[in-house]
């Protein structure tokens, strides 16, 4: 794995065409400019995910393009998420380089359930009838940012979505919501890996009436108190040199 330190100079090197390098950098450069004014507030959550902007390639002129409603190429429906194949290969590929000893793999079994824009999350313990329910969480995000970029790399066939939020917890409530009506909720089944600065979520997620999604993203995993030292331009372009080499190993 890179080193946060010498990101952005292999970031030009690991490209055969320069052009590319240079978007690369300009795309870092775009999306920091989101995050760098929210830097020092607590809660700050950084993360990138693998999906398909569905935008027809012929509109796709350079190696990275920012999506825009206003001018651009215009999204199409986003699809979160890649195939089961590609799912297990980055989990194959994840626990094959993992190299921090310290932290293990860990598995978790969730219920989330979205009401009135707060998110309560369960602990599902043990299986079948002896399945236990905790509330372990409540959690509220407001989302400032999102980066939505169309990637046209030869090898890959999905895009990336940039998320700057700040999210905080609230004091859990005496009785969790009962109903669950007018609430959105999801099961999720993840397995986290983290790696120095980064986290890598890769989730299966079934909701009601959708089909299972197998989601991929990796998020910032800093150390120091608000992330003012570690989350920088280099530690950026690293992001997005690791979530594309998971978009390269999902597509083969």
């Amino acid at each position: 794995m890179l080193s946060s330190r010498t990101a952005l100079q292999a970031g030009k090197k690991n490209y055969d065409n320069a052009d590319d390098g240079s978007a690369l950098m300009d795309l870092v450069e775009h999306v920091y400019g989101k995050i760098e004014p929210h830097i020092g507030c607590d809660g700050l959550e950084i993360e990138v995910r693998l999906c398909s902007h569905q935008v027809p390639t012929t509109e796709l002129l350079q190696p990275f393009t920012i999506i825009s409603r206003q001018c651009g190429p215009r999204p199409g429906k986003i699809k979160v998420g890649v195939t089961k194949d590609g799912f297990e290969a980055i989990k194959k590929y994840l626990i094959e380089t993992k190299t921090d000893t310290e932290h293990p793999p860990l598995q978790a079994f969730t219920e989330d359930v979205i009401l009135n824009s707060k998110r309560y999350s369960y602990d599902i313990i043990g299986s079948g009838t002896e399945r236990v329910r905790k509330l372990a969480a409540v959690m509220v995000k407001r989302r400032l940012h999102v980066v939505d970029v169309a990637v046209n790399q030869k090898g890959s066939h999905y895009d990336l979505r940039f998320s700057v939020s700040l999210e905080s917890g609230v004091s859990t409530p005496a009785q969790p919501p009962m109903s669950k009506m007018n609430s959105y909720t999801r099961f999720k089944e993840r397995m986290s890996i983290e790696d120095d600065l980064f986290r890598y979520d890769l989730t299966q997620v079934h909701a009601s009436g959708e089909d299972v999604s197998y989601e991929v993203e990796i998020e910032g995993c800093f150390k120091g108190r608000n992330a003012r030292e570690e989350l920088t331009r280099e530690w950026l372009a690293e992001l997005t040199q690791r979530v594309l080499k998971l978009a390269e190993i999902a597509s083969k």
